[in-house]
């Protein structure tokens, strides 16, 4: 709280607009940008994005002071701009108040009516003295308020009190709340002056003011914008140039990007897999501007990939490095996916291990003998990180075995939280 914003921007309705389409029909946060128009401009683009995530952020302690101030739920359209009224005035000082009041009761008037407009300004007028009156009480012990204050399901934040304490579960909540930070890979590792250093090794932080420097080192192949966290699935696949190596569920191809520069130069051979779609095209320009490395690009699904199907396509049946980064709740990247948390249902997760566990068997039938199969997600619960483990390693016998494996926790690493696991294919005796 207490930035100072500007509300003299068109961004402003573009994201009144945005968030109803949103609350109509629930649709990834992300897809709805991608549809703004081309000709906004850079400031407007910003600035609806701004107001448009943050809503939906904070959605769960905007929801609750509308009800109550309001004695019935609003329409939709109303809605939308009281939920972008109201996080305005959560991140403003209160210079700015008076502004943003007027601003929205104007935008009102535009986009509803003016009946609804003088509801507006009535609402938010009381809006600052319900706040103080959420975020001022503590009942650190109570989950529904913790739900509340810090914008969770409350479901969610139970579970995750029952499986990481009370006091982390504030944590990872105090952390889902922050805006992303961004974060750069060292290409070559060499050290980069004047960027602040991660707590990973190889990995900078982007802060605001320096995107000319980190343009550029995009620009020259020096730096990759990625989350430390995806580096360590990649890693524990300890990759060589001669390794031939299949990236299941590949896009946007961060992953597959730190496993190719380990082949540069070498005999292996690259074959990144994912479903058809725009994803697809991400990994494609991701992967374009790799040099001295051999690497192919398949789009199909992994439930009807098999070692005769890749062989059909040229490629072979089996591989050194099999990594699976599996379909998964996306509770270890809440602060990045802002909208991920409402799509969330409390039997998701169960579900999604049932289908994490029917891709790593597929994937097993892709590694060599002696081979890798490295299982990862960007899920920070048990049921689908080392349960889903278990339960492939019991159905498969004694055919692999679990060499060893990390969970990142965002409140303890610093970064985005999901699960790795290295599991080694046994060579086979020959007979």
């Amino acid at each position: 709280m207490g930035k100072k914003l500007s509300t003299k921007t068109g961004g402003f309705q573009l994201a009144v607009k945005l968030l109803k389409k949103y609350l109509m029909k629930p649709t990834k946060a992300d897809e709805l940008l991608s549809d703004l128009p081309d000709n906004i401009s850079s400031t407007d683009r910003r600035y609806c994005q701004f107001l448009f995530f943050g809503p939906i952020r904070h959605k769960g302690l905007i929801d609750h002071v509308i009800k109550k101030l309001l004695q019935k739920a609003p329409r939709v359209g109303l809605r939308a701009l009281l939920m972008v009224g109201i996080y305005e005035i959560m991140e403003s000082g209160k210079e700015d108040f008076p502004k943003i009041v007027d601003f929205s009761v104007e935008t009102a008037k535009e986009l509803l009516s003016l009946g609804e407009a003088k509801l507006i300004n009535a609402v938010l007028r009381k809006v600052p003295e319900e706040l103080d009156r959420v975020l001022k009480e503590e009942r650190p012990d109570s989950e529904e308020w913790l739900a509340v204050r810090f914008s969770h399901p409350a479901w969610l934040v139970k579970r995750w009190a029952r499986e990481f304490g009370l006091e982390s579960m504030r944590k990872l909540l105090e952390w889902d709340m922050e805006p992303p930070q961004v974060y750069l890979r060292s290409v070559t590792g060499e050290a980069l002056v004047g960027l602040e250093p991660a707590k990973m090794e190889n990995f900078y932080i982007a802060r605001v003011g320096q995107w000319d420097v980190v343009e550029k080192l995009i620009k020259e192949g020096r730096v990759y914008v990625q989350d430390p966290s995806t580096s360590i699935a990649p890693g524990l696949a300890s990759v060589i140039g001669s390794d031939s190596v299949l990236d299941l569920c590949a896009a946007p191809g961060g992953k597959s990007r730190v496993m190719a520069e380990k082949l540069k130069g070498g005999t292996g051979q690259l074959v990144a897999l994912d479903l058809p779609g725009e994803r697809i095209g991400r990994l494609r320009e991701n992967l374009a501007s790799l040099s001295d490395v051999r690497y192919s690009i398949v789009e199909a699904d992994l439930n009807d990939v098999s070692p005769e199907y890749l062989e059909s396509l040229n490629l072979p049946r089996q591989y050194d490095v099999v990594l699976l980064d599996a379909p998964c709740s996306n509770t270890g990247v809440l602060r990045r996916r802002v909208d991920a948390k409402w799509r969330l249902e409390e039997g998701d997760i169960g579900k999604m291990a049932q289908v994490q566990l029917k891709l790593l068997k597929k994937a097993a039938l892709l590694v060599k003998s002696g081979g890798r199969l490295v299982y990862s997600t960007c899920s920070i619960e048990n049921e689908e990180n080392k349960d889903v483990v278990s339960g492939f390693l019991k159905s498969v016998g004694e055919e692999f075995e679990l060499a060893s494996g990390k969970v990142t926790y965002p409140w303890i690493e610093g970064c985005d939280g999901g699960g790795a696991f290295l599991i080694r294919k046994k060579i086979r005796n020959a007979i």
